[in-house]
């Protein structure tokens, strides 16, 4: 028998570190590589990597040569550099000089309505005065007490010189303004019922932040090195024409006539039949989806029912919300819909019905529950504290509490009438109140939700022209106001946007090709939705159509 003596482990690895280590070299090593894998070399291929290296680092030296400007160029990016740290610090002491100016106008215009306010309130004060001091005088008169009445006469008549002047100051004042407003304005002899004596101070602020948004808008495209990667869409800030992607549209058995948009349906879902339900009844059900935002519920009319359905872009077609009404509730008049409490609240003429997204009642409010009179709601809009409704036959407005349902305050409309028009519809905008009449021209007005007095009309395009009548085509169908005060009017085949005060901004035509319109919108809601408005509309033909428009 013979054996292979194997060689101990301890003299391999020897061996191995006196060899080279490249495969199949068998040369004695004389130093570790220079590429840092920690092998040892012959003195052959430690060359052969001394080469590579130095093309390696030659290579590496003439790419940071490249990074490295002229000394001309550099010196004008010097320049630049220093350029645009003096910019920097400029525009951080113009926004400082900005603010401080809007500091300034901010005071002058809060104490301008300050000294308007103290002005009532001294006249008012007066007024209660007036009262407290005849009535004692009155007592002490019926009482006999003669000596206390001497007193009391005495003190009064030196009150009254004082206060009868400043009576007389400002109802001079307010005269002036009268007289003003009826030149200005054309007011009418009514202008005492009809004016406020101030106008929408509140709404001229607002506008202001547009002003802001479009000037800056131009100043950031001078920011050059930003414009591809600030992450702020420029194009955002304008109007833009509409494209066929941002338009949705459902085809219906019959016309809707009053829409509600949602822009908070989280926590709802859509069923496998297609109905809309709380995510929370569904749980542990297949193929449900989230019902998704914008949302644009309305009514449908039947012989025996009414039902409220509902139209999702995610969705794009008809989805049915679990609340019917029979045929005694009457005609549904009006619909409004709170995207921050999820509620709907479906108007008739004598009682509201409120639920949720998926028709689960919340509570009905009842017409006859109000002071002791019997009211209707022919109409109805709201915020988030307050609903507003019209009474057509007693043409008042009566607000009511959202929470409690209790009665906050009543306008009588009859002082605005004008050459025969009564107010169908209205809208809430903050504290203020808009009544439309869509069947007849110069019959949008904007009227304090306090005191019921006018503070604006915005009239249709050419309704000052007696002469020229207005195209039908050209009229105003409908208009909404967003959070901005932006006002957007449909006319026509045409989308106006202006501002509050109905300023022209920008106009753009209704995609007419794609949703088929010809000129006939009946109803508009407009949502806000990631700083994008969406507007939902719906034309003769039944057909439902929810259009995005990229304005900021």
């Amino acid at each position: 028998l013979h054996f292979t003596t194997m060689p101990r482990r301890g003299e391999a690895i020897k061996k191995q570190r006196e060899t080279c280590s490249v495969k199949s070299c068998d040369n004695p090593s004389v130093e570790v590589g220079l590429l840092g894998n920690n092998k040892v070399l012959c003195q052959e291929h430690l060359d052969k990597e001394s080469e590579t290296v130095r093309k390696q680092a030659a290579d590496v030296s003439w790419k940071m040569r490249q990074l490295v400007p002229g000394a001309k160029r550099r010196a004008k990016m010097m320049k630049e550099l220093q350029a645009l740290t003096v910019e920097v610090q400029e525009v951080n002491e113009m926004f400082n000089a900005v603010q401080e100016k809007l500091q300034q106008w901010r005071q002058k215009t809060v104490d301008r309505l300050q000294l308007v306010h103290q002005s009532v309130a001294e006249r008012l004060t007066d007024a209660d005065e007036a009262e407290t001091r005849e009535k004692e005088a009155s007592l002490a008169l019926a009482a006999q007490e003669i000596k206390k009445l001497a007193e009391l006469s005495k003190k009064n008549s030196a009150w009254l010189v004082d206060a009868s002047k400043r009576c007389k100051d400002f109802n001079n004042k307010r005269y002036e303004l009268r007289e003003f407003q009826r030149d200005y304005i054309d007011a009418g002899p009514r202008a005492e019922m009809r004016l406020r004596l101030f106008g929408d101070v509140a709404s001229g602020v607002q506008q202001f932040q547009s002003t802001i948004d479009d000037h800056m808008t131009s100043v950031m495209t001078d920011c050059w090195l930003d414009l591809d990667d600030s992450g702020d869409d420029i194009d955002d800030l304008d109007i833009t024409p509409v494209s066929s992607n941002q338009v949705f549209q459902v085809n219906l058995q019959s016309e809707p006539k009053f829409l509600a948009a949602c822009s908070n349906t989280a926590g709802f879902v859509v069923d496998s039949v297609g109905f809309v339900k709380r995510s929370a009844d569904c749980t542990g059900r297949g193929n449900v989806k989230p019902l998704g935002a914008p949302c644009v519920f309305f009514e449908r009319q039947t012989d025996d029912k009414q039902n409220i359905l509902a139209f999702s872009a995610e969705h794009k077609n008809v989805l049915n919300v679990g609340c019917n009404f029979s045929s005694t509730s009457g005609k549904v008049t009006g619909l409004h819909c709170d995207s921050n409490r999820q509620q709907l609240f479906v108007a008739h003429r004598s009682t509201v019905t409120v639920t949720d997204l998926s028709g689960g009642l919340v509570k009905v409010i009842s017409g006859s529950s109000f002071d002791g009179v019997s009211r209707s709601f022919d109409a109805i809009a709201g915020n988030s504290d307050k609903l507003c409704f019209l009474d057509l036959a007693k043409q008042c407005v009566f607000s009511i509490d959202k929470d409690s349902s209790e009665l906050l305050s009543v306008i009588d409309l009859w002082p605005l009438h004008d050459k025969g028009i009564f107010f169908t519809d209205l809208a809430l905008v903050g504290s203020k109140l808009l009544l439309f009449n869509w069947g007849v021209l110069e019959s949008v007005l904007k009227i304090c939700g306090i005191t019921g007095q006018a503070i604006s009309s915005l009239p249709d395009k050419d309704s000052d022209d007696d002469e020229e009548p207005v195209d039908a085509a050209a009229r105003v169908r409908r208009l909404a106001i967003d959070s901005k005060g932006f006002i957007v009017k449909l006319t026509g085949n045409e989308i106006v946007i202006s501002t509050g005060d109905d300023v022209f901004v920008d106009s753009f035509e209704l995609p007419v090709k794609e949703t088929g319109l010809c000129g006939h919108i009946e109803r508009l809601e407009l949502v806000e939705k990631d700083n994008a408005r969406w507007l939902a509309f719906t034309s003769n033909r039944n057909r439902l159509v929810l259009l995005k428009l990229a304005y900021n």
